[in-house]
């Protein structure tokens, strides 16, 4: 978290920067910014996965006996597909005799 914020606190003084460069050295710095908030993008993705892999508990309960159980919530299961009927076979021809 803390690299992030030191992250959004060069962007914005490299963008303020730039606005005193010449042409090109703007066009640079943008291409920079652009590049760096992509790569936070996808590590913010990849953070979000790994946050929700991991497995979500409910308080705690103290039973009467001092035992102390800690449940985990229950994930929503997908439904399995569901399967269609075969296709009938098809039929035999008819033969005259």
């Amino acid at each position: 978290m803390r690299m992030l914020a030191v992250l959004v606190v060069m962007l914005s003084c490299g963008m303020a920067q730039a606005q005193s460069r010449p042409p090109s050295l703007e066009r640079e710095a943008e291409e920079t910014a652009r590049a760096m908030r992509d790569a936070i993008e996808r590590a913010m993705k990849l953070m979000d996965g790994v946050l929700g892999s991991i497995p979500q508990y409910q308080l705690p309960e103290v039973l009467p006996n001092g035992d102390i159980i800690i449940r985990r919530i229950p994930t929503p299961k997908a439904e399995p597909p569901t399967r269609r009927a075969p296709p009938p076979p098809p039929a035999a021809p008819k033969t005259t005799p």
